[in-house]
């Protein structure tokens, strides 16, 4: 039974761009937020950070010295010396529960939970994120408890401050960045709890993820309404879903160099954009614009300024909602214990795809969220409690669609009671990004990120679509080769960029297709 639209919203287009690896204190936690409580509409300020009483974790080199959250000068780029935090699902227990708590009696000898995720020990509730980050090999452990000023991130602030920010936001389950993404399409990660294995045969692999109940592109094309993919470089992580590929040439997906072009165009009628970054996942996440750590996070505030900028300027503003929001929260320090949450209900312990006997019954960590429109209150703090599912709830309520997907979306809180009339100025531009030199890109870095794994699926599936049949018993054959060797990933993942950047350019020079009229005067 379909879900009764809001006929009343003045919503018709929402766009959501979701960057990486960062946790809501990380980006906003010393930002001092205050402002207008949504629901009540009484002052109040956003739940940061205390800078007068700063929770610590405890320091594994030096127990003396108890780490604080601080804002002390993150760098604006990680190096590969000083690691990136892990924030795979065993990572994310210790930061949550304390050093100590991967292994008995919470995790079996095969990595599997013993009974439901545990509960941190009294007095041990976020305490071990340094402990994680010095597991890693960092040089520099101490700061995953830091924090960006303000003045280091102007973009993302000043957007917080124009428009809502939601600092209940979590990540979807306890764990890295691929099933948090699917939470984003389908309420549910079809059971994967992990990044993606490389166990599977390359038949799986150009398939894809078989997500049970479907996403929520598919519930919009079923009620006849359009969406559009912006992709940021050739591995869109939307294309491992299964059927993505066929929706691609179905004309659902554009290039972020076309998104202006786009949503100006006057046939343009998405009800829903989902916006990737460039990951860059070829040379490590060092040169893209996700606001990955091993990138400078200055790019991804260019990235949120051109989105909103280009946005604002277009002809569909005034009827149209922005969400920017990150996916999980890194290895870095939030200082809130994630609550229980409502298991999809669809694939759990045991299922294809899991790997830690996870219920999903636990959100993950807090992450930044900022709902931007001309349709929403200016300077908002939204304290209620969403995760990724309240994606697909708000699009379901906003656009009438059959649901839910999953009975994870079917709990969540949607967004849209943040929508009012009429709407009101906003601002044409945001701050330019932080100034100073851009981080540099190692060209000879191999991922070492767990998530390589699965983009170099989406590379394989994509390389496949766009060669010719003669070139594609080797493109597979050097795939098979990389399994395991991150060098040889890497090459084979910058092979398949090369080879699908040459058949886009090669689209754009072709001429476009003739008119109905031209095509019946043709002899």
């Amino acid at each position: 039974m379909a879900t009764a639209a809001n006929s009343a919203s003045p919503i018709k287009h929402v766009f959501v761009l979701m960057l990486e690896n960062r946790s809501f204190d990380h980006i906003l936690g010393f930002s001092a937020l205050t402002g207008i409580d949504a629901e009540t509409g009484a002052p109040t300020r956003a739940n940061g950070i205390d800078p007068a009483a700063p929770p610590t974790n405890p320091n594994p080199r030096r127990a003396s010295e108890p780490v604080a959250a601080n804002a002390n000068g993150t760098p604006f780029q990680l190096s590969n010396t000083h690691k990136d935090p892990g924030h795979e699902f065993e990572n994310t227990m210790t930061c949550l529960c304390g050093a100590g708590a991967w292994g008995p009696p919470n995790v079996d000898a095969n990595g599997k939970l013993v009974g439901r995720y545990p509960a941190a020990a009294p007095g041990k509730a976020n305490s071990g994120f340094v402990a994680n980050y010095a597991a890693c090999g960092s040089d520099r452990p101490e700061w995953a408890m830091n924090s960006y000023t303000p003045a280091q991130l102007p973009v993302i602030n000043a957007l917080a401050r124009e428009f809502v920010v939601c600092d209940a936001w979590y990540s979807s389950l306890p764990g890295p960045t691929w099933p948090n993404r699917f939470f984003v399409h389908a309420a549910s990660s079809g059971g994967l709890d992990a990044s993606p294995s490389d166990g599977a045969t390359i038949e799986d692999y150009v398939a894809g993820f078989d997500l049970p109940n479907g996403t929520i592109f598919d519930k919009l094309s079923a009620r006849g309404l359009n969406w559009k993919i912006i992709e940021g470089d050739s591995f869109p992580q939307v294309l491992a879903i299964k059927g993505m590929t066929l929706a691609e040439m179905d004309g659902h997906f554009h290039d972020m160099d076309d998104f202006a072009a786009v949503i100006n165009d006057a046939a343009f009628d998405a009800a829903y954009v989902f916006i990737e970054p460039d990951y860059d996942v070829s040379h490590n996440f060092q040169g893209g614009n996700s606001m990955h750590p091993l990138g400078d996070v200055r790019k991804g505030e260019q990235l949120v300024k051109t989105v909103y900028e280009t946005l604002r300027a277009s002809r569909v503003w005034q009827d149209s909602l922005l969400v920017v929001l990150f996916d999980e929260h890194g290895g870095f320090y939030d200082h809130v214990v994630p609550p229980m949450a409502t298991p999809p209900g669809d694939a759990g312990p045991g299922s294809r795809y899991n790997t830690h006997n996870f219920a999903f019954d636990r959100l993950g960590l807090r992450v930044p969220c900022i709902i931007a429109s001309p349709r929403v209150g200016k300077n908002v703090i939204d304290h209620r409690r969403y995760d990724h599912s309240s994606i697909p709830k708000t699009l379901t309520r906003l656009f009438g669609l059959a649901g839910p997907l999953t009975a994870r979306d079917g709990a969540a809180n949607s967004f849209e009671s943040l929508i009012g009339n009429p709407p009101r100025d906003t601002p044409m531009t945001l701050p330019a990004p932080a100034s100073g030199p851009l981080g540099a890109v190692t060209e000879t870095a191999s991922p070492a990120d767990a998530s390589a794994t699965g983009f170099a699926r989406i590379a394989l599936a994509r390389h496949l679509s766009v060669a010719p049949a003669e070139q594609q018993q080797a493109i597979k054959d050097n795939f098979q080769k990389s399994r395991g060797d991150a060098n040889a990933t890497s090459a084979f993942l910058s092979t398949a960029d090369a080879a699908i950047r040459q058949w886009k350019q090669r689209g754009r020079q072709m001429p476009p297709p003739p008119s109905d009229e031209q095509a019946a005067s043709r002899p």
